[in-house]
């Protein structure tokens, strides 16, 4: 199992008391706004300010198209 950080592509968006993380729309994590606890869901960990991707099943988006070459994208 590897780590890919995902940092820049993760945003965060403030709800009731608690930031929420969002990569490829999808909730990955919260931090709670008064305790501070930070519980990133199943695949996902956070080390200090980086986010990661933790788990081989998670959907990683690393370009627009795959297998391009001479004008031709699969």
């Amino acid at each position: 199992m590897g780590l890919s950080d995902i940092s820049d592509k993760v945003i965060g968006r403030f709800e009731a008391d608690r930031l929420v993380f969002y990569h490829n729309h999808q909730p990955i994590g919260e931090m709670d706004l008064y305790s501070k606890e930070v519980r990133m869901r199943q695949g996902f960990s956070m080390d200090g300010a980086k986010i990661f991707a933790t788990d081989d099943k998670t959907k990683l988006q690393g370009q627009y198209a795959d297998d391009c070459g001479v004008d031709w994208c699969q």
